[in-house]
């Protein structure tokens, strides 16, 4: 288990084997960077020992909005964005996971929105019963603002409820999510203390915020601090060779499987290190070329091309092309139906392959 705890802040509760380990994101935006994928290779680590990855895409609690490390309110998103960035994030979590195939056997997506959709008021009522006001202006986001009376709505206290509610739904063993989580994560436990009292509330396990380039903020799109996963090979590279040479050991520790020791080593020579860290990171998202390979397909719908080159299920497949994620010939194409054709196609961001035709 020593291996899956490198990097760790929290553990509350125990890891054991054959777990099912939850992570949650909210297709808030549709931009992932190498903030995000911390939290990926942690669940792929997960799922390549062994355990259940479930991973939520937080179609439903998107709309309400995560108030963790916020400072106000954030505004609510309509469902049209929401499945636009849900598309988006799918092609991405499908990327990154697909392969190996040991891994991507251990690894299931859901959306919220199946269970809360039709999810009746006196449930959650029920489960709001857990928490007091008291209990929910002591997490700092609420306290502070609290305390500067800036507004806090309701819907926000409802979040972490819903989060939990999650948990009870997947009836999780572990759930992941980082340092400015830590709120939502362990009333994730209280709720299956109350709800699930056949098993062992979930543990939980917290993992810090990558800090950005700039050395000093966590990562992040909005202080343009960040490595976006779509970036090209070479500014990739670029970017990870210019980071600040204290960031060296904690983005090596969290993003690549470099031993402790040879960590210690490496940081000898900053300049070296740097490059070993732009080429592991590289290797991790798959940054190869892909666009330089051909395949050879028979005329099939596209929804089944796209089942067969992603290793996906049918749904899953049709999915994506529905929200908009698949591309062919540098044309967006939601027609799931439609008979391949020689080209060009596109998956997500990063998946692309010139298709030929028999």
């Amino acid at each position: 288990m020593k291996d899956l705890k490198r990097g760790a802040v929290h553990l509350i509760g125990d890891l054991k084997e054959n777990m099912v380990v939850k992570f949650g994101i909210d297709p808030t935006a549709c931009d992932v960077h190498l903030g995000h994928i911390v939290m990926f290779k942690k669940l792929r680590d997960f799922a390549s020992a062994g355990h259940q990855v479930k991973i939520i895409i937080g179609n439903f609690t998107a709309a309400i909005g995560d108030p963790s490390g916020r400072d106000k309110t954030r505004p609510m998103l309509d469902m049209k964005e929401i499945q636009k960035n849900h598309g988006e994030l799918l092609g991405e979590i499908i990327f990154f996971f697909h392969e190996p195939s040991a891994v991507w056997e251990n690894v299931e997506i859901l959306e919220n929105l199946s269970w809360f959709g039709d999810m009746k008021p006196a449930r959650l009522i029920e489960a709001m019963s857990s928490f007091t006001v008291a209990q929910m202006l002591e997490r700092n986001a609420f306290s502070e603002r609290f305390k500067n009376q800036t507004p806090i709505s309701l819907q926000e206290f409802v979040y972490p409820v819903l989060q939990g509610l999650d948990s009870v739904e997947l009836k999780a063993d572990l759930e992941l999510g980082g340092t400015d989580q830590l709120f939502n994560l362990t009333a994730g436990r209280k709720i299956m203390e109350m709800w699930c009292k056949d098993r062992e509330p979930q543990s939980v396990m917290t993992l810090p915020l990558l800090v950005g380039t700039d050395g000093v903020n966590k990562m992040s799109k909005t202080l343009n601090n960040h490595i976006s996963v779509r970036e090209p090979k070479s500014v990739m590279r670029s970017k990870i060779i210019n980071i600040p040479d204290t960031l060296i050991e904690n983005w090596m520790t969290l993003l690549t499987d470099i031993p402790e020791k040879e960590i210690k080593k490496l940081l000898k020579d900053p300049i070296k290190a740097k490059i070993k860290l732009a080429d592991d990171i590289i290797k991790l998202l798959k940054k190869e070329d892909e666009a330089n390979t051909t395949i050879e397909v028979e005329a099939k719908p596209l929804w089944s091309i796209v089942k067969e080159l992603m290793d996906v299920s049918g749904s899953e497949a049709r999915r994506l092309i529905q929200q908009g994620a698949v591309s062919f010939d540098g044309i967006k194409n939601t027609n799931e139906n439609w008979e391949v054709q020689t080209g060009k196609l596109k998956v997500g961001k990063h998946f692309e392959v010139q298709l030929n035709v028999k």
